[in-house]
């Protein structure tokens, strides 16, 4: 395979451990540079992003799986998908469609290069496509709670992306509430009433966009049965985005896959009052039916 390069990439090295801040600043510098430069884009360049047929985008919480989802979407070879940029930040500052492919083509490619390192934990799948690709047919970010706050006040602002008549696809990656709250708050450092509250707001966001959008727009991804049934999640995911792919491919994803999903609800102390709210709070969305402190 040989990597399409567009431009040479300077990349902060990676810390060893939580490096989202940093990553995060590295990537907004990017992605204002990669918004205007070069003014227009080679030939070469736009006959790639010509082929681009879906644009993947995620909504959701943080700290819920999306960096290990984006990453196995990024290592199949007709896709690439951008890590943290918030590409609709972009859209709405008035960058075309095209362009925003060219946004999350550079990100995925700077954030291979630096081993996809985040958080202490790589994300890089061996002997695939991660920053590369093969006839690239799919663009997509993986920043999934700017994402939701955009389109649920905004939704306008998708028809800026299929005006060239790109379809777009998003996933809706969910976790245990009560797992996906106590890690947010671990890594925010932030109290659990607070994240709650913050997580109980995204689920209202994500609720407000599946209403306005078509059946069949919005896949719902279950952590957890991503990571123990993985072949037939990961499955339905490539399905759903339209990309083929073989048992070698989803064994080559699953050698970095961990063996279980954490159950990190248990390092921090949750009250008795904490859980009954939020099994209250999660009965007033379908898509967080079954779970419990328990399940």
């Amino acid at each position: 395979m040989t990597e399409q390069v567009l431009r040479p990439s300077f990349a902060i090295h990676p810390r060893a451990l939580d490096n989202d801040l940093l990553l995060r600043l590295e990537v907004s510098l990017w992605g204002c540079w990669d918004s205007s430069f070069p003014r227009r884009l080679p030939a070469v360049v736009q006959k790639q992003l010509g082929c681009v047929k879906t644009i993947c985008l995620f909504i959701g919480y943080p700290r819920s799986g999306h960096s290990l989802i984006g990453s196995f979407i990024d290592a199949h070879p007709n896709a690439a998908i951008a890590h943290r940029l918030d590409a609709l930040k972009y859209l709405k500052a008035g960058v075309s469609s095209k362009r925003i492919s060219y946004l999350m083509l550079r990100n995925s490619q700077r954030f291979a290069r630096r081993g996809r390192q985040l958080t202490g934990y790589s994300y890089s799948v061996p002997d695939q496509w991660q920053g590369l690709f093969n006839n690239l047919h799919l663009v997509g970010d993986q920043e999934g709670n700017w994402t939701a706050l955009r389109l649920s006040h905004e939704p306008g602002i998708l028809k800026l992306l299929v005006a060239d008549g790109i379809q777009v696809r998003i996933l809706h990656v969910i976790r245990n509430p009560f797992d996906n709250i106590t890690t947010w708050a671990r890594r925010s450092q932030t109290s659990l009433d607070y994240t709650i509250s913050r997580y109980f707001e995204r689920c209202a966001c994500v609720q407000k966009i599946r209403s306005r959008l078509p059946p069949g727009a919005v896949l719902d991804v279950r952590h957890e049965r991503f990571v123990n049934q993985f072949h037939t999640s990961f499955q339905d995911v490539l399905n759903f985005l339209s990309l083929s792919s073989d048992k070698s491919f989803r064994d080559d994803c699953a050698s970095i896959l961990y063996k279980k999903t954490n159950s990190s609800r248990f390092s921090l102390k949750w009250s008795s009052t904490r859980i009954k709210e939020v099994e209250r709070r999660i009965q007033n969305f379908d898509f967080l039916s079954g779970y419990t402190w328990d399940a």
